[in-house]
């Protein structure tokens, strides 16, 4: 077996040296920040062993947990509002699927992380971006690492990190509810398309969106349905955006302009290694995991 080339082997030694790709997560840790924590391992240790249901008073058991947290940046109003939107969505999904859905702790903090998210991208723009950029460079400060500053544009992408069998279908469910909310009069778009990579999973996240009472349907075979993004609609694309009914297919960038996009299906994220376009994600669980994404 030949050598590999030099410049090759420079490049592993470069990407091995790295820290792991979870300790690189800016925003991932800006929102443990928002919730008095460090990292995601010590909002994992305080609610792990919670009960999963919802206490007398409607709230969340995760709820009692985080509103005690020392170092909590978000008023406990605020975060009561986030815990009763959550049940919110997590209730309307369960009007059509048995069993019911409960969150874990991990659905539970990647939906909450969202919750803060859109909140503050939809009402606090100016300041959020200059808050997370401060702690972007204070985050970096002794790191041998460097991610430039955030700008108004990356706002508009965020990524989340889950390992295989976690529920990334359902919690996307609830992201483009969570979405639908925030954005309700502040975004214009056509559509919200989901891009899967062949007609197969179309036709499995057809069923799954049918399951949570989304109304849906394969890009191309919309004629007679509303189109407005408010009309909590979502088209789902297969095999590129090929109109089934003329076999036409439009421009991707074309569609995508004037559309929301969840990619739910990416390859697969191993080891140290990730492309610098991944390194801003919302990272709720880490290891060998499949990444999902969602572009406003």
């Amino acid at each position: 077996m030949g050598r590999k080339p030099r410049s090759q082997v420079a490049a592993s030694a470069n990407a091995d040296s790295l820290p792991l790709l979870q300790h690189r997560l800016v925003l991932n840790r800006f929102l443990c920040r928002q919730l008095g924590c460090e990292d995601f391992k010590s909002l994992r240790e305080k609610l792990r062993d919670q009960r999963e249901d919802w206490a007398e008073e409607g709230h969340s058991h995760f709820f009692y947990v985080l509103r005690g947290v020392d170092g909590l940046r978000i008023s406990e109003d605020k975060l009561a509002e986030y815990d009763l939107r959550i049940r919110a969505y997590v209730e309307r999904m369960n009007r059509f699927r048995q069993p019911p859905v409960q969150l874990k702790y991990f659905q539970y903090l990647a939906v909450l992380f969202t919750e803060i998210y859109l909140d503050l991208l939809f009402n606090k723009r100016e300041q959020f971006l200059a808050e997370l950029n401060g702690f972007s460079e204070d985050f970096q400060r002794n790191a041998d690492w460097r991610v430039p500053p955030f700008t108004e544009d990356d706002l508009s992408k965020i990524a989340f990190w889950m390992a295989t069998g976690s529920g990334k279908t359902l919690i996307m469910h609830i992201n483009l509810w969570q979405y639908l909310h925030h954005s309700k009069g502040k975004a214009q778009h056509d559509n919200i398309l989901l891009i899967t990579p062949n007609e197969g999973l179309s036709r499995q996240h057809l069923e799954e969106f049918r399951k949570s009472g989304i109304a849906a349907w394969h890009y191309g075979s919309s004629e007679g349905h509303p189109t407005g993004l408010f009309a909590d609609e979502a088209t789902v694309d297969g095999d590129g955006y090929r109109d089934h009914q003329t076999d036409r297919t439009q421009a991707r960038g074309r569609v995508e302009r004037r559309s929301g996009c969840l990619r739910p299906e990416q390859p697969a994220l191993r080891g140290r290694r990730a492309p610098r376009r991944q390194r801003r994600g919302v990272a709720p669980v880490a290891g060998e995991t499949r990444r999902g994404g969602l572009h406003l």
